[in-house]
């Protein structure tokens, strides 16, 4: 059942649509909609699967019509890899930029949300121990990298962010929990390279399906400076910080992890 309520019936423009009561459509302000269309709740119900008759036909028209969108909204959509860009702008802190641009799930902040550098969740076992200025591009490239790899052990390990928002559940504390659970003895540099391993992976898994450094970059409208408010005026260029995040990673010109750093890493 999807269903709106207090929220959608008083046309509240971001209002969402609950799905069976755990799940929501949020952010478009759906249920907004159905709320100025008298519409309270759609109900859906069936015992039979759906059959498709051809799937690898569907599969290449997918893409096919992916591409004509992309190309048709290239001007005002706002998205990297065809992920929409959530509620953190890119203009207020630019390794958030740099990370949304090199997400391997596109502009998600939970491949490494570079909001909390500036906010003073800092990383000191990882060389990142003061606050960085978050209208700066350089050295962005070194701080988007161990942030994206913490994301990696967290999000590996099943560990909600807001521990380390609000817990202050370091690094260090991870590793510990780690050792303690497994029984392993691991260091934090066996912990860290891990974790570059792991993001290393999900990078040759983007290559496998097609994804090149063309797929790296910011949309139009974010490399548009807004006219007002506190990042007024604040454009990032990424692009000489990306090339540094390549090298920094081990990857080639094209974005794409080099044999010598697959090696390094296990994963040849």
């Amino acid at each position: 059942m999807n269903l709106i309520i207090q929220a959608g019936e008083n046309l509240v423009r971001f209002a969402a649509i609950s799905v069976d009561g755990h799940s929501f459509f949020g952010r478009t302000g759906m249920g907004c909609i159905l709320g100025s269309k008298n519409v309270k709740a759609i109900c859906l119900k069936g015992d039979e699967k759906t059959k498709v008759a051809d799937k690898d036909k569907v599969r290449e028209l997918r893409k096919e019509l992916t591409k004509k969108i992309a190309k048709a909204t290239s001007d005002f959509a706002v998205e990297v890899k065809g992920i929409y860009i959530g509620g953190h702008d890119p203009r207020a802190g630019f390794g958030q930029a740099l990370n949304f641009a090199r997400g391997p799930a596109g502009p998600h902040h939970e491949n490494a949300n570079l909001s909390l550098p500036y906010w003073g969740v800092l990383l000191p076992e990882l060389g990142i121990d003061k606050i960085p200025e978050r209208f700066e591009m350089e050295g962005t490239e070194y701080l988007v990298a161990k942030y994206q790899d913490w994301a990696a052990l967290y999000n590996s390990l099943v560990i909600c962010r807001f521990m380390m928002e609000e817990g202050a559940m370091t690094f260090g504390d991870m590793r510990d929990c780690l050792n303690a659970i497994t029984g392993w003895d691991m260091s934090l540099d066996d912990v860290a390279r891990t974790t570059e391993r792991i993001f290393t992976l999900e990078r040759m898994v983007n290559v496998k399906f097609g994804l090149t450094k063309e797929n790296d970059m910011l949309p139009k409208r974010i490399l548009e400076a807004t006219k007002e408010g506190p990042h007024s005026g604040k454009v990032p260029k990424i692009d000489s910080a990306l090339k540094k995040c390549y090298k920094l990673r081990g990857w080639n010109e094209q974005g794409i992890p080099k044999k010598e750093k697959l090696e390094e890493l296990g994963l040849l």
